[in-house]
């Protein structure tokens, strides 16, 4: 009689505490709106979760970084458009010096203006993004690319490595430029007896300003057609920038609907059912409530109840 009295009040106290268990686990949920509290409750599912988690917070951080580059090209678009506009300009100049009319000193005053839209054009080069890192310096984003040597004439300091950056799982864009890739070069014949060499663009418009200076009608002439040249590679790499533009735009646009489809992934697996719960709940306070009064009843019992 007294096992069994025992093993009753050991059973009934475990029933009972797991009643209170379930129900404490389930106000927990109702509390925070998830359906696994502990991974160990549901390993299936709270590996699920954290993958779900970990893809979308792979997503965010790449829409980061589209934002981020779009805004660094956006710079970039809007800067050569500018260097585009002045070397329209530049070119005029030397159509104009390359008259046969003009003296040496007309010559110097031309000179004045295209050194100046040389220095524009330096300063336009030079430009800083969001982050303020220098824009066309390569992976040198710390320095000025491009610095006025003894001579007062612009050299490049950058460097000509380009940087993929991941846009997606399976996506990259060029980041980072070379300003000499940028600016481009030209390919230039001194003689007929040299080897072609191949020259920056700021080079190129160092020594024109000095053929101007110098009266040098040749090398006048040669200007022409190296700032046209010049020009023609500042606009297709405009072109080029545009394109990677719209290859931004339109990975957003597909990381965002990836990213709509995990959410609502995530929200099935993970966000609880509050009808279903509260049911549950009511269901678990009723056994909770019948197991606890049945238990003080019969506890109440005894041999001595019987005796008169």
């Amino acid at each position: 009689m007294t096992q069994s009295t025992s093993l009753y009040f050991q059973r009934s106290a475990e029933q009972m505490s797991r009643l209170q268990e379930e129900l404490g686990k389930s106000q927990m949920q109702l509390g925070s709106g998830v359906r696994v509290i502990d991974p160990s409750d549901d390993p299936r599912t709270a590996t699920e979760i954290t993958r779900l988690q970990t893809s979308i917070r792979k997503l965010d951080a790449y829409q980061e970084t589209i934002r981020d580059l779009d805004i660094r090209m956006s710079i970039q678009d809007n800067v050569l458009k500018n260097v585009s506009d002045v070397l329209i300009r530049v070119r005029q100049l030397a159509l104009q010096a390359a008259n046969g009319t003009y003296t040496a000193d007309d010559r110097k005053i031309i000179a004045v203006e295209a050194r100046e839209l040389t220095a524009e054009l330096a300063s336009i080069a030079n430009v800083q993004d969001q982050s303020g890192n220098f824009v066309f310096g390569g992976t040198r984003v710390s320095v000025p690319p491009y610095q006025r040597d003894e001579d007062g004439d612009y050299q490049y300091t950058g460097d000509h490595t380009e940087v993929l950056v991941p846009i997606s799982e399976t996506r990259s864009v060029l980041s980072h430029h070379g300003g000499q890739d940028i600016f481009g070069s030209v390919v230039r014949e001194e003689n007929t007896f040299s080897r072609p060499t191949r020259v920056g663009a700021f080079e190129a418009l160092n020594d024109f300003v000095a053929a101007l200076e110098n009266n040098e009608l040749e090398e006048i002439n040669r200007g022409i057609t190296e700032i046209t040249e010049i020009r023609e590679t500042v606009d297709l790499a405009i072109a080029r920038i545009g394109s990677r533009r719209s290859v931004l735009e339109g990975q957003s646009q597909v990381n965002e609907e990836t990213g709509i489809q995990l959410r609502k992934l995530l929200s099935d697996v993970k966000d609880l059912d509050y009808a279903e719960k509260v049911t549950e709940m009511q269901s678990q306070m009723t056994l909770l409530q019948a197991a606890q009064a049945s238990f003080a009843q019969i506890s109440k019992l005894s041999v001595w109840n019987y005796i008169k």
